[in-house]
């Protein structure tokens, strides 16, 4: 595993500190094999991992007992791990379902989320640990209202929708659109419109950094030589 730190330089463009690129192919493949491989799942196992989900979405004493994060992270693991086209797309319409109004309860009570929210996070978590699906554009559009908190931790499924499709490549014209509209969101914290910038250099390899104009431009270039 490589560590990088992204940061912007005087110029207002991204730059991406941290260690070299591997020298070969096969110093990379030797990288990858220190990786958690996929753990496929058969079609029994797939079915009664995805009822299981729905049964702690839908029971309310899974957001009450004080460590929400554990039980939802537990009962997706494994369908994460799976590498599972199938799965990701089952878990991709999950976003879209009705989802509890309750308040769930995080890290030894210290934390209360909206339950919603923090599932749709630990949805979009397996969908991009998995590498298969889809996420909802309208994820990636939804305003961002939440003040500032002291911990600058935040379940709010924006920022994790700009992580997740870049795990799992989603570049259609739709998602590369909200991707580009979205730096010049007035009211996204900077570290937001960072999680927005890195999304997008990972999709096409530019690394035009915050400079919301030249995206755009590059965008609409694009937009003509496709014609």
């Amino acid at each position: 595993m490589r560590l990088y730190l992204g940061a912007q330089n005087e110029a207002r463009q991204g730059v991406l500190l941290g260690p070299a690129a591997p020298a070969s192919t096969s110093e990379l493949v030797s990288e990858q094999t220190l990786t958690t491989q996929p753990a496929p799942l058969s079609p029994q196992q797939l079915q009664s991992a995805l009822q299981q989900v729905d049964q702690v979405i839908a029971d309310p004493a899974s957001y009450a007992n004080g460590n929400t994060q554990d039980v939802l992270s537990q009962a997706l693991l494994s369908l994460a791990l799976s590498g599972s086209a199938e799965a990701g797309e089952d878990l991709s319409e999950r976003l879209k379902t009705s989802l509890p109004n309750l308040s769930a309860e995080l890290f030894d009570n210290v934390v209360a989320e909206p339950a919603a929210d923090v599932v749709q996070w630990y949805l979009l978590w397996a969908i991009g640990l998995n590498g298969h699906g889809r996420i909802p554009v309208e994820l990636l559009n939804t305003p961002w209202t939440t003040p500032n908190n002291p911990r600058e931790k935040y379940w709010q499924p924006t920022p994790a929708a700009a992580w997740a499709v870049a795990q799992i490549r989603q570049t259609d014209p739709e998602t590369l659109t909200a991707l580009v509209n979205r730096l010049s969101f007035e009211d996204d914290p900077t570290w937001l419109k960072g999680d927005f910038v890195g999304a997008l250099s990972a999709l096409t390899g530019k690394q035009f950094g915050y400079d919301e104009v030249t995206w755009q431009t590059w965008w609409a270039q694009q937009a003509i030589l496709s014609n």
